[in-house]
């Protein structure tokens, strides 16, 4: 396999005005929506970051990221600093390969933009962006480190801590991925990092957030821990399928846990949104999370170490399920928008962006373009895996960071498929948020393979 890097570390100057047009390009359902689009649980961060107030199941750094950002003024910046983090990371992306041709990468964000799952998740006030731009600046800074200024560096960098920090989920994948990048730079023919350069890459980001994600819930929750109350998710999802309602079977009533004398009331469904959230689920009968947490550890680890054959089978099928789940439309829905989104905007916000809110096509659902678009969301992807197959097949010629980039998305495509199938129950949203890095992927090995058919060409004359 070919090493060659691309000798020049910045070949050409950074196109402004190539990136500012792709970033509004990311925005088009935005605009078409008439304001960003949200999720129910967008209110959830503006609550935290407007009142201060804790949330139990979300840390505090994207809320600060969208209050720096609006100011109680518009939420509209917010959603275009998001997409302008994404059009910048993926010039980078083609940057690093020598891939420095305008046209091309406006070629690019059209492919992305026009036919794939990024502007949806992009231009939407959630955390999900982050999970992609978490994974380019991996392996940015794993295969492409000596291609990027130190300011880019530290940027990257910024843009890991704040990923990671915005989200448990994020953090775990950063995790693996950092088990598996370093040790396979060597496998491909790139030298190790000297200790500070990989620390100040990848790890300082790491610690960085632990240590804000800690300090924050021994700031608000009064508990020094990553996670006050998350084991309720993965109870949630071990009670809908099965094997923490078999843990109760077989341990009630010695147990001692409230959960024995509601045993009756647990669905087998596979569905843990409802023993999650719904108003009579026989999880929150007794009190809140604060109330229950006690019980949720013990049945958890009861389960995991009882029956993890059981455990085993069901991670399996959710991480499978997952895997393919990337059907855009499930966190576009207008379900709860007036209780958890509206009410924070009239209280917090200038009239006239309640106003735009209540008119926008979310609000309304009324957001009709999106059943058509999967047709294009699905052809890209499928044309994109002919590419990457493509990309395969000619791989001795192409340069070893593109498959430092490969190997880094399919880790974590699948490392997101296992930590939210697994952990909260598969959902599209989840999948779709990530998958768009694929098309990217395939616009980079195009544009690859294009050159060495050139330098071939040459070569034979």
């Amino acid at each position: 396999m070919a090493t060659d890097q691309p000798s020049v570390k910045n070949p050409d100057r950074t196109p402004r005005l190539a990136i500012l047009l792709g970033a509004l390009m990311l925005m088009w359902p935005a605009f078409y929506n008439g304001w960003p689009l949200v999720f129910s649980d967008t209110g959830a961060f503006m609550f935290k970051a407007l009142e201060i107030s804790p949330i139990w199941d979300k840390p505090v750094a994207y809320a600060a990221f969208l209050h720096a950002l609006s100011w109680r003024f518009s939420y509209w910046p917010a959603a275009f600093a998001q997409c302008l983090i994404i059009a910048h990371l993926v010039w980078l992306a083609l940057r690093v390969l020598g891939l420095t041709s305008r046209p091309w990468y406006i070629a690019t964000m059209i492919v992305l933009a026009a036919g794939s799952a990024a502007p949806w998740f992009v231009a939407q006030l959630m955390p999900d962006f982050l999970a992609p731009a978490m994974t380019i600046a991996v392996m940015l800074l794993a295969f492409a480190d000596d291609l990027l200024s130190r300011r880019e560096r530290w940027w990257l960098a910024f843009l890991i801590m704040l990923a990671a920090a915005s989200h448990l989920a994020h953090l775990a994948l950063l995790l693996g991925l950092l088990l598996v990048v370093l040790p396979c730079r060597s496998r491909l023919g790139l030298r190790f990092w000297p200790s500070g350069r990989a620390v100040a890459a990848l790890f300082l980001p790491c610690l960085a957030a632990v240590g804000l994600i800690v300090s924050s819930n021994a700031v608000m929750h009064g508990q020094v821990t990553l996670s006050p109350y998350g084991a309720v998710f993965p109870l949630a999802r071990q009670l809908a399928t099965g094997p923490a309602k078999m843990w109760l079977e077989k341990n009630c009533p010695g147990a001692q846990v409230r959960l024995c004398g509601r045993i009756d009331q647990l669905v087998v469904d596979r569905n843990s949104d409802r023993v999650l959230w719904d108003r009579n689920s026989p999880l929150f009968a007794d009190g809140d999370e604060t109330v229950i947490m006690p019980d949720v550890r013990k049945i958890l680890f009861g389960t995991l170490s009882e029956f993890p054959l059981e455990v085993g089978r069901g991670a399996a099928r959710d991480t499978a399920e997952q895997f393919i789940m990337v059907r855009i439309g499930d966190a576009l829905v207008p379900d709860h928008l007036p209780i958890t989104v509206l009410n924070n905007l009239e209280k917090h916000l200038p009239r006239r962006e309640a106003e735009a809110f209540r008119a926008s096509r979310q609000f309304n659902g009324r957001l009709d373009l999106v059943p058509h678009f999967h047709m294009a969301h699905y052809a890209v992807l499928a044309l994109s895996g002919l590419i990457l197959l493509g990309a395969v097949l000619a791989g001795p010629g192409l340069l070893a960071p593109f498959w430092g980039m490969v190997l880094v998305t399919g880790l974590s495509l699948f490392g997101n498929a296992f930590i939210c199938g697994v952990l909260s129950g598969p959902h599209d949203r989840y999948q779709a948020r990530m998958i768009w890095l694929l098309p990217m992927l395939a616009m980079i090995a195009l544009a690859l393979i294009r050159q060495k058919m050139r330098s071939d060409a040459r070569a034979r004359r």
